[in-house]
């Protein structure tokens, strides 16, 4: 636009002031100052010098253009003078004072902060609560810091988000937590690199296969090889199966009847070696070849009880004196390891039944010097008695006749041989009868001489009454007395029969 000028320069006095001076010059001012064509005070001409301060009256609050620096500097009072306070200049807006500039106050307050770059601050306060926090530990929460291994203690404390707020808590809090809240499903866990511990300061420990029949396997790696070390079966009530051996530092309690081996004979018995127990067969121990009274078997003690030893003299003496040994019918093949003492008793049978003695093959029965064999009885003494064999009466026993072996004096190995036919045995001092048919002298020895009258012939006296013995004599003097000649054959045969 045109520059301004003004109309009526001056005025003296007696000079006539008309409405048109006045208008002329409010207009050229509102011209000047039209919003749209006014003066622009940019330095060209007839639009008005360039503006370089902006000050109140006194000056010294003003803003100030600084042409030579290239400043906008802006000053307030301060104790009575212009103090400047910050500049703009280019790409920065700079306090002159270093720390000593606020932007805004605790209750006038700028809007957003919109900042596309780099904010250096000094001290950070979020809604009166100020920020302590270095920017390395800031730095922290989106990673940006190399990642050490600074072992964790339970006093430490950890950054959480606590329903919205953030909060620090102790290591040892979110440890109790991590134990009883844990809530990640197991197959979801991946393979780690390092020892895992499982631990409880209280409580139990469950480890629990919820699944119908499904086990609990414990595996490892055994020499390279991946290996299962132990099986929990639970389609058998938790039926455990060790790969290997299984060591026990205390007792070993087995609340079942059975304890099942992989070597397991019928028959065999668990003998420890000195440091395994093996199952041996009975027959397969060494055997003792002489039992001493002192030494001890295995047996149950029902009175006090529990498996205890007992002396092999203690065994025999409990047997002896508590009529414990009342028979042998539960043994089919018992045996005597020693002399049967019969103690004042007797072998006796039930129901009437035999008592047989059948010794094995060529063996014999000996019953006191007796020796049966084959149907031969031959009864034997050590005494220095001859032998004898007693045959009592029906009545008590009240008597005996006694067939004795002659003594040794005698010499003789004479064979006895029963008559066929039944009858009795006549003794030299029996008084009974001899039966004639019995007396066969055919097949005896001739007298081998002539017969003498005091050779001897057997008679009945007096006809059935004792035999006696009588001389030839006798019989010739009967013949004499019946009126026969010893001289007359006839007579002589018929005496002789």
């Amino acid at each position: 636009m045109a520059g301004y000028s003004a109309r009526q320069s001056t005025f003296t006095s007696g000079d006539t002031i008309t409405a048109a001076h006045t208008n002329d010059e409010f207009n050229q001012l509102l011209a000047a100052f039209n919003a749209s064509t006014g003066h622009t005070h940019d330095g060209t001409a007839g639009d008005g010098g360039p503006v370089t301060t902006l000050r109140d009256a006194d000056a010294l609050n003003k803003v100030l253009v600084d042409t030579t620096n290239n400043h906008l500097e802006f000053y307030v009072e301060v104790s009575s003078a212009a103090v400047q306070q910050l500049r703009i200049q280019d790409g920065a807006i700079v306090p002159i004072t270093d720390n000593d500039i606020d932007l805004g106050t605790s209750s006038l307050e700028f809007k957003d902060l919109f900042i596309d770059g780099t904010a250096n601050i000094d001290t950070l306060s979020l809604d009166g609560t100020a920020i302590t926090s270095t920017g390395a530990e800031i730095n922290l929460i989106d990673g940006g810091a190399t990642i050490g291994t600074t072992a964790v203690a339970d006093g430490d404390g950890i950054l959480h988000n606590d329903g919205g707020t953030m909060r620090v808590t102790s290591a040892t809090t979110f440890k109790t937590y991590f134990q009883s809240g844990l809530s990640t499903a197991y197959d979801d866990f991946t393979t780690g690199d390092a020892a895992v511990n499982i631990a409880t300061s209280a409580g139990d420990i469950t480890i629990d296969a919820q699944g119908n029949d499904t086990d609990i396997i414990l595996k490892g790696t055994d020499g390279g090889a991946d290996t299962t070390f132990l099986t929990i079966d639970g389609s058998a009530a938790g039926k455990a199966t060790f790969n290997s051996d299984v060591v026990v530092g205390g007792d070993l309690t087995i609340t079942g009847d059975d304890l099942i081996m992989g070597t397991n004979t019928s028959g065999h018995i668990l003998v420890a070696d000195g440091t395994n127990f093996n199952p041996v067969a009975v027959g397969d121990l060494s055997a003792i070849s002489t039992v001493a009274s002192d030494d001890v078997l295995l047996a149950v003690d029902t009175s006090g009880g529990g498996l205890k030893k007992i002396t092999r003299s203690a065994l025999v003496s409990g047997l002896a004196t508590s009529s414990a040994l009342n028979n042998v019918s539960e043994d089919t093949s018992p045996q005597l390891g020693g002399n049967l003492d019969m103690n004042g008793a007797d072998i006796v049978t039930t129901s009437n039944a035999n008592i047989d003695l059948l010794p094995n093959g060529t063996g014999i029965v000996n019953i006191d010097g007796t020796e049966v064999s084959d149907g031969l009885i031959e009864i034997k003494t050590g005494t220095g008695n001859v032998a004898k064999v007693k045959f009592y009466c029906e009545s008590s026993n009240a008597h005996a006749q006694t067939l004795q072996a002659a003594p040794h004096s005698a010499g003789s190995s004479a064979v006895l041989v029963l008559p066929t036919a039944s009858g009795n045995l006549i003794g030299t001092g029996d008084a009974g009868t001899l039966p004639l048919a019995a007396m066969d002298i055919d097949g005896g020895t001739d007298i081998g001489a002539d017969l003498a009258t005091s050779d001897l012939i057997v008679v009945d006296d007096g006809a059935g009454g004792t035999n006696r013995k009588a001389a030839l004599s006798r019989v010739v003097t009967l013949m004499t007395a019946q009126g026969f000649s010893t001289d007359d054959p006839t007579a002589l045969a018929i005496a002789l029969g």
